[in-house]
């Protein structure tokens, strides 16, 4: 029952604000949220680049004031499984830019190795494994290791 809970709270953006919405009702506030509501204003209009956007739901604490009508702005993500969802879940959100760019310094084509997407839509765990990634295919490795996911080179992507 819980893991059905959690798999409506990922994939439906209105249910997973709806109760975001309530828990902050009940006091559900961390340090950053409250200092995000207390220096972004709620009417005059904002512009914003976030770095790294994920899906825009899970693990988002900007989410909520990406909603807001007064803002616009840009979000960038570069991995593919991540940028499909980041569309997604902001899809009737009309003053945002999409970029499926990584940043880096200085400004050069670099490759990532992440986890191709039909590996991580049969795994339980695909919330934690799609944020993995790393621009070394040994320490991508590794670091898949230390999530308990073994034999699964054949489901390295080079992005």
């Amino acid at each position: 029952m819980i893991d059905l809970i959690r798999h409506r709270l990922r994939t439906s953006p209105r249910i997973f604000d709806l109760v975001k919405n309530i828990g902050r009702t009940f006091g559900n506030r961390t340090p950053l949220y409250a200092c995000m509501h207390k220096y972004i204003p709620t009417r005059a209009s904002t512009t914003f680049i976030q770095i790294g956007a994920a899906d825009g739901l899970i693990h988002d604490p900007y989410r909520e004031f990406i909603l807001r009508p007064n803002m616009q702005g840009i979000l960038v993500e570069p991995l593919p499984y991540q940028f499909k969802r980041l569309q997604r879940n902001y899809a009737g959100k009309r003053s945002l830019i999409f970029e499926p760019s990584a940043i880096c310094y200085p400004s050069n084509p670099i490759d990532l190795f992440v986890l191709d997407e039909d590996f991580l839509t049969g795994h339980p765990n695909r919330e934690l494994l799609a944020l993995q990634t790393s621009t070394s295919f040994e320490r991508f490795r590794q670091s898949i290791a230390l999530c308990c996911v073994s034999d699964a080179d054949e489901h390295i992507t080079r992005v």
